[in-house]
């Protein structure tokens, strides 16, 4: 169950991805990176195991966000997923519940009547299902993203950067400012001389 609850603190932190396609500012990946690195010295007990894990989070973000390639960024997230997945697990025989959080969590379950319970028993189930949510929300969103990205699938805008800038910034293209005005003025041309003709059209007909 520690292992469960710090995946879960991890990939509740991992959701700021959902709304980050590009890199993280500076201030943001200072502020994931600590607080990843703070479930790790909070939620086990203080030691090495716990010290080497916060150490890794933090060296494994910063490799992410600042040495990776940006066209390779969805895939370096997944990556520092797996590698922090990978060390929990080699560390998992050391790493144990800080005595604090066994003691709020027994007090938790006393509150609601299931102090004979085992806690693993009380808390896994639903520890699993909030796992399962979190990796189908954000962890598969970084995949779908990364083969929309590779296959070339992402929508894109089609526009013509010469007409944008023609109609904000007429002083950069003057050809094409002169070419819309002269299209303008053909209209109104064509349009006066609609007019004119049907009001001798109509004039006719009355005599």
């Amino acid at each position: 169950m520690d292992e469960l609850l710090f995946l879960n603190g991890l990939l509740l932190s991992r959701l700021v991805f959902i709304f980050n396609d590009g890199r993280l500012s500076g201030r943001a990946i200072t502020l994931l990176a600590s607080v990843q690195a703070a479930l790790c010295l909070l939620l086990f007990t203080p030691g090495w195991p716990a010290v080497i894990l916060a150490v890794l989070v933090l060296l494994v973000h910063m490799a992410t966000e600042y040495g990776s390639n940006e066209n390779w960024l969805n895939e370096s997230r997944i990556l520092s997923l797996l590698v922090i997945l990978v060390a929990t697990t080699a560390l998992r025989d050391q790493l144990t519940l800080a005595p604090w959080l066994q003691a709020v969590l027994t007090e938790l379950m006393s509150i609601f009547g299931s102090a004979s319970a085992n806690i693993d028993d009380f808390l896994s189930p639903a520890l699993w299902f909030l796992l399962g949510f979190l990796l189908v929300a954000n962890e598969t969103n970084l995949l779908i993203r990364s083969l929309f990205h590779r296959f070339n699938l992402e929508p894109r805008v089609r526009t013509d950067p010469a007409r944008l800038a023609s109609q904000w910034m007429p002083g950069l293209f003057p050809e094409k400012t002169a070419q819309v005005h002269g299209s303008i003025h053909h209209f109104q041309c064509q349009t006066r001389h609609n007019s004119v003709y049907q009001d001798f059209t109509h004039r006719c007909l009355i005599a």
